[in-house]
């Protein structure tokens, strides 16, 4: 049997404490252990920050044995304060006469050695954040809501999307046109949600965490078309309503997917396809605002970050994805506004 030349596991305290999430300001500490026929000479932890240009490299001590399964190994270790909120990023390097090993992690969360590895993510809150106690303990079932469980009940079929009867099929997932339209629905629901609440209860969930159900094109609802709506694939508001009672009466707490660093391209805020000025128009709603795309005059418009060329950002690069700017004053009072969305949903 090969002996994996490191050993590294981010869910293992052994090997990273404190776990998961943690405030601004806390003192992280790894530890990894490095094969011996590596013949190591250092062992560099390898920062990443999301607002910074260039990574940060500190230096792991050690270097002593250690009795993990056989005295094969080197044991190095390190600790790191995190002190500004956002994403990190590590990885591992390790020196030897040969060359620098690049140590990343594997699709089981593992140390894998590549020339080009995947990194760990570390979350940084702010300090001044509490947790809610009842998050503590508990345990979280997430939902994609589509395909969890159907109602049985008649949903509208709004036009450009496939509705599929074969609930156990697989989704569609290649190319065509050189795109992945995601538009295929199988009928999972908010009240089918709900009637699976006895079951949820028997696994002693204590909360559950649904994919998007606002009001989008896709069927992963990731590209927002309308805040203020739930999808008509999904439900109403009155089922939504329903679910959280109910789910209450089983001591159950709701949590929803605000999806709030970028809309659909196909979204009243920008519609890019002039679906929703169609639909305004049809309504009657002559006075309805423009989406951001294409209308410099658009209230919307600041929320988005346009180029001189036409073009705009988008989160990871997807156009269906425009980048949301979270700075925009007008977004943030939509947002989190005496009015706002998110006190609409709360």
């Amino acid at each position: 049997m090969n002996k994996a030349k490191i050993i590294f596991d981010s869910r293992n305290r052994s090997f990273k404490s404190p776990q998961g999430a943690v405030k601004a300001g806390t003192t992280l500490t790894y530890r990894i252990l490095v094969s011996k026929d590596l013949q190591p000479a250092a062992v560099r932890l390898i920062i990443r920050y999301d607002r910074h240009d260039l990574p940060a490299q500190h230096e792991m001590n050690g270097g002593s044995e250690t009795p993990v399964e056989t005295d094969d190994y080197r044991e190095y270790f390190v600790s790191f304060t995190a002190n500004d909120t956002g994403l990190y990023w590590y990885s591992f390097e390790v020196i030897t006469d040969d060359g620098i090993l690049h140590v990343g992690r594997d699709i089981r969360n593992r140390a894998v050695l590549s020339d080009a590895p995947s990194s760990w993510q570390q979350t940084v809150y702010q300090r001044a954040y509490d947790t809610p106690d009842w998050m503590y303990g508990g345990i979280y079932y997430h939902i994609f809501v589509d395909r969890f469980h159907k109602s049985g009940r008649d949903r509208i079929s709004p036009p450009r999307k496939t509705i599929r009867h074969d609930w156990e099929g697989e989704p569609e997932w290649q190319m065509k046109n050189m795109k992945i339209y995601n538009n295929d629905f199988f009928g999972g629901d908010l009240d089918g949600i709900r009637q699976k609440l006895p079951y949820l209860a028997e696994l002693n969930v204590t909360c559950l965490y649904l994919s998007p159900i606002f009001e989008a094109y896709s069927n992963h609802k990731y590209d927002t078309g309308d805040y203020e709506k739930v999808d008509p694939m999904f439900g109403s508001e009155e089922d939504f309503r329903a679910l959280c009672k109910e789910a209450s009466e089983y001591d159950m707490r709701v949590i929803c997917d605000g999806v709030f660093a970028h809309t659909g391209s196909d979204s009243k805020y920008f519609d890019k396809y002039g679906h929703y000025a169609e639909r305004a128009a049809a309504a009657g709603m002559d006075d309805a605002a423009p989406g951001a795309y294409g209308h410099p005059e658009s209230p919307y418009r600041n929320w988005y970050f346009f180029h001189d060329d036409g073009s705009y950002d988008c989160w990871w690069n997807f156009r269906t994805l425009p980048k949301l700017n979270k700075h925009d004053p007008g977004y943030v009072d939509y947002v989190t506004g005496e009015n706002g969305i998110i006190r609409k949903w709360l």
